[in-house]
């Protein structure tokens, strides 16, 4: 009986050390459930004193091995954004950005509309540098940004378009251009088109563009991008 519950001890200990040993090799990977706590109320703290009155639809916390910190994806109105912890232990977010972000993108949309006469696919990344101004002007539009940080944003055109008729093409590319200037959003401006072709238009050629001629030269072949499902 002795023997039997000696067995009986080590088989426990042996399992405890499993599961132990496993759940250390999860938290390191994944994140303590008391960390992803901590800094869930963090978060609402964080959120209740900088933007009172926003509406929380979602709140997902991660953490990143590599980085070895918290991070938060939040989803508000429709804008999904993410707020993150510095080495310094500051948190931030960049849901401004996003805000402007989405504000811009479906003016464009409306634009590419009118111009082509078709819908399509619209990106705008605002500049990582902006993430400094979180608690600016909760009304600021993409056009109150100064060039610092228009230089270092991008505006994405996926056109469904070949380049067969290319001066027609190049012409309404050069329209929706007159207005991204007119308006004051400037920013890195890439349209792609069907076969791999785009055009890229970096911030400072774009306030010296002066026809649509000139941008014949600036067409490139890109790399065809590869379904991550098949990596």
């Amino acid at each position: 009986m002795i023997w039997i519950k000696k067995y009986i001890v080590f088989g426990l200990v042996a399992i405890l050390i499993v599961v132990s040993g496993r759940l250390i090799v999860l938290w390191g990977l994944h994140g303590t459930p008391w960390g992803k706590a901590s800094f869930k109320h963090s978060v609402d703290n964080y959120i209740s004193k900088h933007y009172p009155t926003m509406v929380k639809d979602s709140c997902e916390i991660s953490y990143s091995f590599k980085e070895g910190q918290y991070s938060a994806t939040m989803k508000s109105e429709n804008i999904i954004f993410h707020i993150k912890e510095s080495n310094e232990g500051m948190i931030y977010d960049n849901y401004l950005a996003k805000k402007i972000g989405n504000q811009l993108s479906f003016e464009v949309e409306k634009v590419v509309t009118d111009i082509f006469g078709v819908t399509s696919k619209i990106n705008v990344s605002i500049s990582s540098q902006f993430n400094s101004l979180v608690h600016t002007d909760q009304n600021i539009s993409y056009s109150d940004l100064n060039d610092e940080y228009k230089s270092d944003s991008n505006i994405f055109v996926h056109l469904q378009e070949s380049l067969e008729d290319k001066a027609d093409i190049l012409a309404k590319c050069y329209a929706l251009l007159k207005w991204i200037k007119d308006n004051k959003n400037e920013a890195n401006v890439i349209f792609t088109f069907l076969n791999n072709y785009e055009l890229r238009i970096d911030f400072d050629t774009l306030s010296e563009l002066n026809s649509s001629n000139e941008l014949e030269n600036l067409i490139r072949k890109s790399e065809p991008i590869v379904d991550s499902n098949f990596r």
